[in-house]
């Protein structure tokens, strides 16, 4: 008997015992096939089955040879240990996917069970909160690869935009390190998920979920209860395809086939500061400066003559202040979070031959994305779409080569919008706004430093980006050595056509208040709206790689590699983007010379480089396992893993001026105000001047390299203990530069600048570092007859780095300026976790029949097909940064701006309340024209203590029906989970906390197995 591991194509050979039946040794945890090679012999039915580790594999299927079918059985008991290589990770089976407790069905949750993997700042939990939502190893988040069936299905930036049904996985698996060559593309963690392919005997499941508000708990913000209604529902089935009289797909022909839905109805409690009552009448509690004077208004009070007619109009909008006692004023407990989702899966399995295998799925998913607003006449929910496609052929020559080619397709369709209010823009009495359909149809973006912002979502149109990608690996045995070796060739794409709405910024720079700035009209800075990002960009790769396992003696496997990763660069196929240059301070590509017609706008050479790569992408990888005893197994490995920059970087490029389409930003004067609200992108705002954005031509590869030393003790065959160290340090990492900022002080801005004809340049560099030190330990115990079953994961993971967030990560920078070195911006990092541990486990009660009581009779009917499953979590809070919000240097950004501290921040945790998580004390402003010496990551934020509880009971009807309740709860211990203080210096918000995850809430469950 051959038994095939089909993720990785190595190949089992079974021995033949007196019994007749077959034993499989050695053989790692995985999905499988088996087929019989003996001579004479074939292969009535081929199975895909899975071990688990710990585990007796036994699988029933029938050879035949001319008219005589034998029934045989294969059986493997497979040791707890592993020793095939130093790879990093788990494997989640698919009772635990189904069993677990997840909020939202959401699979990426599995994540933070693993050692170094922890739910991202800003997303602590996951559970659908954030789907980019979890740092592996120390790396960002937008560092991770998402799988499904083999096809990568990031959205560009590192992670997924949908949760494939539970009940069609088969496993999750998650790779957090050290893994061999055939894995690349990022540094973070390669998650995959496997679908379930159909068998021979029809099978399925149908669910139902439903949490509402009668079953919650008040959050610790919320005055009343919100309203809540959830329900997730859908199934699954497969089995043969099956046509009468046309049609027997049983043992060559399967299928499967799942639907999912969720119909969501809240109110969220969100929070901020609204302008109160007297405030809205022009008085203030504070002194607010004439700025046509210079002296104060008259008892703080600013006349109704004096507030701008477009500003009269803004300001109903804000409702009125309904409670005190916080650091916000305005409580909004009926913030609509609607949506209602829906997905399809369908796969199909087709045995050839005894030596031919194709299979395809495709998966079409909307979830679409809630942009809610505390102020929710703003909020809006967006179409977003998710389509992937595979096809892959697996094909055996001979008894030991196996081939594996396939296609994948991934694309995510999104299209912002935003509520219409036909002849708003109009109504202002700015003849500007009534350019572009969203301005004439919405409220422009009024922000307003230390208020809730006003205004209509500001990107309308669609963005559509995916990838597809042609793979071809062929693996195969050679004595000690099983070989694997592969080529994929990627093409990554993005077509986006964005449309902004026009916005008012206002800051405390003329009367001293930034609400009292907007009742007379004097904003800081406005921007005029049109076709702010429009392109069509590609870049193509090519992977190689080639891959050994070599069983060096009986104690030691060494596993080498070698993987080449070539990046062509990113360009534009129809011309709309370019970037820019910081050498000649010019764009390019430039501009073509084209004669346009009236709906035209101007378009960049195009097919040129926006994004050139290094071509130097060798990256070897070292795994040795040696086995020093039965129970004792050391690890060690090494690799150099590349990276990408996100499809953030590029997509900017899209919205560099070019005739038609030029984001128009007129910043006003610091001290006096020249701009009006009035008029605010007229003559008085003076020339247009645009931003850009860009990044070196030429990149170094980003390379972290990763090394790792554990030991591994097996207790028994059914627990293990592993403990290790695992480091790595990054190079040439992407990091965003505001590279125009003045030189601060006094003068005319543009003069300052070092390229005048701009305003805000944000420019990637390559330059960034990230340097990580980790403990990592775990304890599995796989399930016997006490039927219990556990994972502990452990995670300490010191993260240095010199980037800062990216993608908008929860208090960290996400730019620095270019008047400050990049030692400046050295701190603890996204990836850093102070200290995680997270418990797993899933438990049969020893009640019924084949328990050891209660098994028969009534006692059996009451007390039997109980299980318990639950997650425990408790995480030591992330490292944030203060920042200030505006510009008091004039330098045209607010790129490293940060007060001065004079001490520790950090409070004891007796002295800890919501309105001062830190001492707000510390912080002061620093000198004018000077930045100030906070450092990044200097605060330490609230942690998490979280633990989800899943109680179940099966009643068997026959031997294949199964009707199963469950009764799972969220937050069982009803812990407040803090989110990130307040971090903007001198707004109501700063040193508070007001925000929190939710509190305990109960889902109810039914689901029906046949």
């Amino acid at each position: 008997i051959r038994v095939t591991r089909l993720s990785t194509n190595q190949t089992f050979e079974a021995t033949t015992t007196e019994s007749g039946d077959y034993s499989i040794v050695n053989v790692p945890a995985d999905i499988y096939e088996i087929r019989a090679s003996n001579a004479g012999f074939k292969t009535a039915v081929r199975n895909q089955v899975r071990t688990e580790i710990g585990q007796t594999l036994r699988v029933d299927f029938a050879l035949s040879v001319g008219d005589v079918t034998e029934s045989v059985s294969v059986t493997a008991e497979v040791p707890v240990m592993k020793t095939e290589s130093a790879e990093l990770g788990q494997v989640v089976d698919n009772k635990t996917v189904i069993g677990l407790p997840v909020r939202g069905r959401d699979f990426m949750a599995f994540v933070s069970m693993v050692p170094g993997a922890a739910p991202s700042r800003g997303a602590v939990g996951g559970g659908g909160l954030d789907q980019n939502g979890y740092n592996v190893s120390g790396q960002r988040r937008s560092d991770n690869v998402v799988y499904v069936d083999g096809g990568m299905v990031s959205q560009g930036n590192g992670g997924t935009t949908f949760f494939p049904n539970l009940d069609a996985l088969q496993e999750v698996e998650v790779k957090t390190g050290l893994y061999g060559a055939e894995f690349g593309i990022k540094p973070g963690g390669q998650i995959s998920t496997v679908t379930k392919s159909g068998t021979n005997t029809l099978h399925g499941t149908g669910f139902y979920f439903h949490r509402n508000d009668a079953l919650n708990a008040r959050n610790f913000f919320d005055r009343t209860l919100p309203s809540f209604k959830n329900d997730l529902f859908g199934g699954m089935v497969s089995g043969p395809v099956t046509l009468p009289k046309l049609v027997n797909g049983k043992d060559k022909l399967w299928f499967l086939f799942a639907a999912s839905g969720e119909r969501r109805r809240q109110f969220q409690s969100l929070n901020g500061q609204v302008p109160t009552t007297d405030q809205k009448a022009g008085r203030f509690a504070t002194t607010i400066n004439d700025p046509t004077t210079g002296a104060p208004f008259p008892n703080n009070t600013i006349p109704t003559s004096r507030f701008n007619p477009v500003a009269q109009k803004l300001i109903p909008f804000y409702p009125d202040p309904n409670t005190t006692g916080q650091a916000f004023n305005y409580l909004n407990p009926t913030a609509t979070n609607n949506r209602n989702s829906w997905q399809y899966i369908a796969k199909v399995d087709w045995g050839r031959s005894a030596n031919d295998r194709w299979a395809t799925s495709v998966v079409i998913d909307s979830t679409p994305a809630v942009l809610n607003s505390a102020i929710d006449t703003f909020s809006v929910v967006a179409p977003l779409k998710s389509y992937v496609a595979n096809i892959r052929n697996t094909h055996t020559f001979g008894t030991s080569v196996v081939n594996d080619a396939g296609v994948y397709l991934f694309r995510r369709a999104y299209n912002p919008t935003s509520v219409q209010r036909p002849g708003f823009g109009a109504s202002l009495g700015i003849p500007q706004l009534t350019q572009t359909f969203v301005d004439q149809t919405g409220v422009p973006i009024t922000a307003v430093t230390g208020l809730l912002s006003l205004g209509d979502q500001n990107l309308n149109g669609a963005v559509n980006i995916g990838q597809w990608e042609a793979r071809e690996n062929i693996s195969f045995n050679k004595g000690a050595h099983s070989i694997k070796a592969g080529y994929t060739y990627r093409r990554h794409y993005a077509l986006e056509a964005l449309l902004g709405r026009s916005s008012f910024t206002f800051n405390p720079r003329y009367t001293g208040n930034a609400f009292a700035d907007l009742l007379i009209g004097a904003p800081s800075s406005t921007t005029l709206g049109t076709e702010i990002l429009r392109s069509h960009t590609i870049q193509n790769g090519h992977y190689m790689f080639i891959q050994d396992s070599w069983k060096a003696t009986s104690r030691l496997t060494v596993s080498m590699g070698l993987r080449y990763e070539l990046r062509l660069p990113w360009y534009d196929k129809r011309g709309f983007a370019t970037s820019f240059n910081w050498q000649t301070g010019q764009l390019d590509p430039g501009l073509q010379n084209l004669t346009l017609q009236p709906w035209e706008t101007g378009r960049f050479i195009a097919n040129q480089p926006l994004i050139s790569f290094s071509k130097t992408g060798f990256l070897p990888r070292l795994g040795l396992a040696y086995r020093v005893s039965d129970r004792l197994t050391i690890r060690a490995g090494y690799g150099a893993y590349a990276s990408e920059p996100v499809y953030a970087v590029p997509e900017s490029f899209g919205g560099n001026a070019r005739p038609g389409a030029t984001t128009r930003q007129f910043i006003a004067n610091a001290t006096v105000p020249n701009i009006s609200l009035s008029d605010p992108f007229g003559t008085s705002a003076g020339p247009v001047i645009p931003n850009a954005a860009g990044t070196e031509g030429q990149w170094p590869n980003a390379i972290t390299q990763q090394w790792g030393l554990s030991a591994q003790y097996g207790i028994g065959r059914r627990t293990v203990v592993e403990l290790g160290y695992q480091g790595s340090n990054g190079v040439h990492e992407p990091n965003i530069v505001s590279l125009n900022d003045a030189t601060p002080g006094p003068g005319p801005r543009q003069a300052r600048r070092p390229y005048p004809n701009f305003q805000t340049i944000n420019f990637t560099t390559p330059n960034g570092t990230n340097n990580t030190q980790g403990l990592l330990a775990r304890v599995e115990h796989r399930p016997g007859p006490e039927g219990l079953t556990m994972v502990l994961s452990y995670t300490w993971l010191k993260a240095i780095d010199t980037v800062g967030g990216r993608l908008g990560i929860a208090g960290d920078p996400s730019a620095r300026s270019r008047n400050l070195p990049i030692s400046q911006n050295r701190g603890l990092g996204e990836g850093n976790v102070p200290s995680r541990l997270a418990v797993t486990v899933g438990y049969d009660l020893p009640f019924g029949k084949g328990k050891a009581l209660a098994n028969s009779g009534v006692a059996d009917k009451v007390f039997g097909g109980w299980s318990l499953f639950g997650i425990f979590a408790y995480q030591r809070g992330p490292w944030v940064t203060p920042v200030m919000s505006f510009d008091r240097n004039d330098v045209g950004s607010t790129a490293s701006f940060r007060p001065d501290v004079l001490r520790n921040p950090n409070l004891e945790s007796s002295n800890r309340t919501n309105l001062a998580w830190f001492d707000k004390a510390v912080f002061v402003n620093p000198a004018l024209y000077s930045y100030g010496n906070a450092g990044r990551s200097i605060i330490q934020a609230p942690g998490l203590v979280n633990m989800d509880l899943a109680l179940l009971k099966s009643i068997n009807f026959g031997e294949t029906n199964r009707l199963e309740f469950r009764l799972e709860t969220f937050n069982t211990l009803n812990h407040t989970n803090f989110g990130v203080p307040g971090l903007t210096f001198e707004t109501p918000s700063f040193g508070a906390l007001t925000s929190a995850l939710e509190s305990r809430n109960l889902q109810l469950g039914v689901k029906f197995y046949f």
